[in-house]
C-alpha cells in the first residue's frame, strides 16, 4: 500500500505543481551485491556446491532485468521530461519460467541437482508477472540490452564460478 500511495502522491504533485516525478517499477532486477537470502543466489550457491536443494516446481512466470540495465534506464528517466508523472516498468519485457532460470544456472555452472517440486507454491503465488515496457522504448528509447544468459554467467562469476561462459 505504500508503494501504490508514494505512487498516486507523486502523481498528484505532477498535475498540480508540476513537481518533475517518475515512478520506476522495477520487476526481477539481479546481479552482483544481491541480499544472498534471495532467490538467485541461493540457487547459484546449491549449484556452485554440486548438492541437491529443494525448489519448486518453477513454473511461475517472472520478468528479469539485469541491474546494469535497470541503472542505465534511471539515468535516462533523469533527462526525460517526458517521463513527469508517469508510471514505468522496468524490466526486460520478456517473461521467463523460474524453471528455466534455475535451468540456465545449472548449466552454466556445469552442476547442481534442483528437486524440482520439493518447495509447494506459496499460497499467495503470482503465477504470471511480467512487465509491459513499451513506455520505457516509446519516452526515453531505452530496452533491456543484457539477455539473461549473460546476466546470469555474471551473477555467476561474482560469486566465485566458472568465467562466463557466453
Amino acid at each position: 500500500m505504500a508503494k501504490a500511495a508514494a505512487t498516486h502522491f507523486l502523481q498528484m504533485l505532477w498535475c498540480t505543481e508540476q513537481f518533475p516525478a517518475v515512478t520506476l517499477r522495477l520487476f526481477m532486477t539481479y546481479g552482483p551485491g544481491r541480499g544472498d537470502q534471495r532467490f538467485l543466489p541461493q540457487i547459484i550457491r546449491g549449484c556452485l556446491q554440486g548438492r541437491r536443494f529443494p525448489v519448486s516446481e518453477g513454473r511461475q512466470l517472472r520478468d528479469f532485468c539485469y541491474v546494469d540495465d535497470a541503472v542505465e534506464c534511471m539515468l535516462r528517466a533523469l533527462d526525460a521530461p517526458a517521463v513527469c508523472g508517469r508510471v514505468i516498468n522496468l524490466a526486460s519485457g520478456n517473461p521467463v519460467t523460474i524453471r528455466a532460470v534455475i535451468e540456465q544456472v545449472r548449466d552454466i555452472i556445469g552442476h547442481g541437482q534442483p528437486e524440482f517440486g520439493h518447495i509447494p507454491y506459496r499460497a499467495s503465488e503470482n503465477m504470471a508477472l511480467w512487465a509491459d515496457t513499451t513506455l520505457a522504448r516509446e519516452l526515453m528509447g531505452w530496452g533491456s540490452l543484457v539477455p539473461l544468459k549473460e546476466g546470469l554467467a555474471r551473477k555467476v562469476e561474482y560469486y566465485g564460478g566458472k568465467e562466463s561462459a557466453l
